[in-house]
């Protein structure tokens, strides 16, 4: 038994080390399943690029238009890397950066941030301003693939 125990700690340090991080559970069986946190990297998307990963895009997509100087965005960040490990492959998340590309703000209205276009099938449906919660994430997606 101590040899799979050593086994065991082997894989959770391995995880750890190349970036994973475990979530392990307590001694008591009623807590929480483990789960390892997979950190997704979110698109970064640009005028040549916005046609292709957006408006040609087979899944519904969230853009972010942020700013790096922007507090309120800077605290979206998590959220949306959480959306998009959550509903990956069925919704995608990608962000725009508003100092780099001010010609995709302008088209699209966005003065104000953070704020979120959502995309079905080639077409704007939604305009969000302002942060939102994980959850309110989740209800925009679950909308989106109605």
């Amino acid at each position: 038994m101590k040899s799979l125990q050593k086994l065991c700690l082997i894989a959770v340090a391995g995880l750890a080390f190349s970036g994973f991080s475990a979530i392990l559970p307590s001694a008591k069986a009623d807590n929480a399943k483990p789960a390892v946190e997979v950190k997704i990297e979110i698109k970064h998307v640009n005028a040549a690029n916005f046609k292709e990963e957006v408006e040609n895009s087979k899944v519904p997509v969230i853009v972010d238009f942020y700013a790096t100087w922007c507090g309120p965005c800077k605290l979206l960040a998590p959220n949306l890397e959480k959306i998009a490990a959550e509903y990956g492959g069925k919704v995608k998340v990608v962000k725009i950066d508003v100092d780099q590309c001010p010609d995709l703000a302008t088209r699209f209205g966005v003065d104000r941030y953070p704020s979120m276009l959502t995309f079905k099938n080639g077409k704007k449906v939604e305009h969000l301003v302002g942060y939102r919660s994980f959850e309110q994430l989740k209800a925009v997606c679950d909308s989106l693939l109605k």
